[in-house]
């Protein structure tokens, strides 16, 4: 309990007692968020996703599921800041196990037992010799055994430890440790449904983001115009933190590749600026993955919002998407756009449907307007280069 780390455990019945012995001794508040046995078949059900509830699969699931339910326990404050964010390395441990039970199994008495990290995972397969041990005894081994993959985790070395002295040479323990891809390469696998990078640089994934100005783009490339936006929408909310969400997937453009998601975020890291970066292009995705946000958004994107042609022509179905970002605490900073006819076209010149109209902030000409496009700043970078 010394390390500075946070851990959340899910155990499905043996190793239980890992669980009072990590509760047992003084500090440990400092480290154990949770601690849950979802023992009986409907309770593992809701994380583990296959049909196999001993396995290395299960085990990761159930790691997983731990992960992220420390990440939300530990940054559960409703005024947590990403700007001061002071990133805390948490843990996820899953573990699943065939032990010794009142009917004599058929298969082996055996254990997996997984670490679930943004950096790295690690996976523990022991089969007991059977026959060997009682229930309590072999219980006692798994315990021993999470114990130990917790230990490695948080990089204490084996020499202060000496947590596998119970096996025998009939026990076959494997173990498999890897350093996870990188963060965007995660979320391309499906790992997460986002990631954020903090302007401090440290990644973390599914965090839990309320309460920001959220400012979407495809940042090709990002130029004054994101940062003003977001700046004036954070003055008109009286937010104080931004953070900029490149979607690799949108609804009107080609998908952005892992490799230049990653080009597009080091425009970030090179300006000290947060990012997220998400797979969801419809803003009602996006509300239910950053819930209680501000969205700064320009003129057409705001009269598209409300086009019931974007919505299959169907007044019920775009009601129906309203309402829902609109419970998801969702509200949008609407700035001007300036028309080919040379008239400024504002909030004011959009026809918002009745009972959403709170969702929708206006911009003034004098609180912010800015001419340029990334279209028309890509076209003079090229010129440039031609030119060079």
């Amino acid at each position: 309990h010394s390390r500075s780390f946070r851990c959340a455990i899910n155990v499905t019945g043996g190793g239980s007692q890992a669980i009072s012995w990590l509760l047992g001794v003084p500090g440990a508040s400092n480290t154990i968020l949770e601690a849950c046995v979802p023992y009986s078949r409907s309770a593992s059900t809701e994380i583990i996703k296959g049909d196999k509830f001993v396995s290395e699969d299960a085990a990761k699931d159930l790691a997983k599921a731990a992960y992220l339910r420390a990440q939300n326990l530990y940054y559960a404050d409703e005024n947590f800041c990403l700007g001061a964010f002071n990133h805390m390395p948490i843990l996820g441990v899953g573990c699943t196990a065939g032990l010794v039970s009142s009917e004599p199994k058929r298969g082996p008495h055996q254990c997996f037992i997984a670490t679930h990290s943004m950096q790295s995972s690690s996976i523990f397969h022991c089969v007991l010799d059977k026959g060997k041990r009682d229930r309590w005894e072999e219980d006692g081994v798994v315990s021993r055994l999470i114990l130990t993959a917790v230990a490695e985790a948080v990089g204490i070395e084996p020499t202060e430890y000496q947590l596998t002295q119970e096996l025998s040479q009939e026990d076959q323990l494997q173990k498999t440790q890897s350093r996870l891809e990188h963060p965007i390469d995660q979320l391309f696998a499906h790992h997460y449904s986002q990631i954020i990078r903090s302007s401090t640089g440290q990644w973390v994934g599914d965090l839990p983001l309320r309460r920001a100005v959220l400012m979407s783009g495809s940042f090709n490339p990002l130029h004054e115009g994101h940062q003003r936006l977001a700046e004036a929408a954070a003055r008109k909310t009286g937010l104080d933190e931004i953070v900029y969400e490149l979607a690799v997937l949108n609804a009107d453009k080609p998908s952005i590749p892992p490799l230049t998601a990653v080009s597009r975020v080091n425009q970030f890291e090179e300006r000290g600026l947060a990012v997220a970066v998400s797979s969801s292009p419809l803003f009602i995705q996006k509300t239910e993955l950053f819930k209680h946000c501000v969205f700064p958004i320009g003129f057409d994107t705001a009269v598209r919002l409300v086009d019931q042609k974007y919505y299959d022509n169907d007044p019920i179905t775009m009601a129906t998407a309203l309402k829902t970002m609109q419970m998801n605490g969702a509200r949008f900073v609407v700035a001007g756009r300036l028309t080919s006819s040379g008239a400024f076209s504002t909030l004011s010149d959009v026809s918002i449907p009745h009972g959403f109209e709170d969702m929708f902030i206006k911009l003034t000409e004098e609180e912010f307007r800015m001419d340029i496009s990334s279209t028309e700043l890509r076209a003079k970078i090229s010129q440039q280069h031609e030119q060079e």
